[in-house]
């Protein structure tokens, strides 16, 4: 039985070909062209319409251009991120492989289930935003006051509280968050008679600022290098398009190391190495010393795969936290630090930038919520019935 199906199922094949080609054949007789797929009167399924979407897209080229972007910058950053260009431009949605919390209005800032488990300075802290959202004047955001004392201008850093979740959540950083880090290690760098670091806000110098006001850019820069000249190392956390990199200005070698947790290419940050160049230029013209004409810039390699960021996450502020921290707190050689940072390497993200997560919630409390802190900012308008 199995035989004769064979057979007929042949035959009907055989039979099909040889109608194709006696069709094929008179059509060519009679000079008439056969109607080609999708070409037929009567179509069966309907034609398959294309629509480009490439560099000259429009919503893309207009996407990328508010994110400070060319559409070449942004397709490799996602390429780098692991994602699509549209999704790094928020056209589309990136897919969700679970279900995870969202920051909302007056929300949790964490699962609930998770709270036991918080060390105990994210829990303080965690108590009083519970505490403060029940304010009917509470705003969404929070003011850590800035002096001169701390760079060399009097300002206020915006700490939104979608950003506050951002940190408990392990998600991507905001300049702000990043500005509190820089002033912690500030205070940090007094307290420990260490002289010789100093900072360069991402508060006042970021990207942004570098499309949109190149000339404030260039006097704040200013400000930073006169004003720290007598430093070895100045920190710059850097931020463009979605990411963070470390600089550090070696001002005694006019060396400039790149600290990437991507490798990216530098050309992404082309516009902020030239700024930097011409800054430098104007500092050796006026100040005395043995500085190069140049700033010489230098990638920093990584010494092994565990100060590379994983593909496909936006880790790369905690990197750039972690990589300020050894330069301040674990910047003396010591067996205990060679234990730590090869733990690191070891560990989870989650379990690696828990320390910062609690450093930071830490000095948020201290310094910026207490009345006694020192970036303490009385918001009047809370108690105001």
């Amino acid at each position: 039985m199995l035989k004769e199906k064979k057979e007929r199922a042949e035959n009907q094949e055989n039979k099909a070909l040889e109608e194709a080609e006696k069709t094929e054949l008179e059509s060519k007789k009679s000079g008439k062209r056969v109607a080609q797929l999708g070409e037929q009167s009567k179509q069966s399924i309907a034609p398959l319409i294309v629509k480009a979407a490439g560099p000259d897209d429009p919503d893309i080229i207009a996407a990328a251009a508010a994110h400070g972007l060319t559409v070449t910058s942004a397709r490799e950053q996602a390429a780098n991120l692991g994602i699509t260009l549209r999704e790094l431009l928020g056209l589309d949605e990136a897919p969700v492989k679970e279900v995870v919390i969202t920051y909302v209005k007056n929300g949790p800032l964490v699962e609930p289930a998770q709270e036991k488990d918080l060390p105990p300075q994210m829990k303080g802290l965690l108590k009083w935003y519970k505490g403060y959202i029940k304010n009917k004047n509470a705003k969404e955001y929070i003011y850590a006051e800035v002096r001169y004392e701390h760079h060399f201008k009097h300002y206020y850093v915006q700490i939104h509280l979608s950003e506050l979740f951002q940190l408990f959540n392990l998600r991507e950083l905001d300049k702000s968050i990043i500005s509190c880090y820089v002033l912690m290690k500030i205070k940090e760098c007094r307290v420990r008679n260490i002289h010789d670091v100093g900072f360069i806000d991402p508060h006042i110098v970021n990207g942004y600022v570098l499309e949109h006001h190149p000339a404030d850019m260039e006097a704040d820069l200013w400000q930073f290098l006169t004003k720290q000249e007598l430093k070895c190392d100045i920190l710059f956390p850097y931020h463009f398009g979605f990411h963070w990199i470390l600089l550090v200005i070696k001002v005694d070698t006019s060396e400039c190391l790149v600290h990437d947790s991507l490798n990216m290419d530098p050309k992404l940050w082309g516009g902020m190495r030239r700024m930097l160049q011409k800054v430098w230029r104007l500092f050796v013209d006026t100040k005395v010393g043995e500085f190069k004409k140049e700033l010489e810039f230098k990638r920093s390699k990584a010494k092994n795969a565990g100060d590379i960021q994983p593909a496909g996450t936006n880790l790369c502020g905690y990197y750039v936290c972690e990589m300020i921290r050894r330069h301040t707190s674990e910047r003396v050689p010591s067996d205990t630090n060679a234990q730590r940072n090869n733990l690191r390497m070891m560990l989870s993200p989650e379990a690696r930038f828990r320390p910062l997560q609690e450093e930071l919630a830490g000095w948020f409390s201290r310094e910026v919520l207490h009345s006694k802190g020192e970036h303490h900012y009385e918001d009047v308008e809370l108690y105001m019935h």
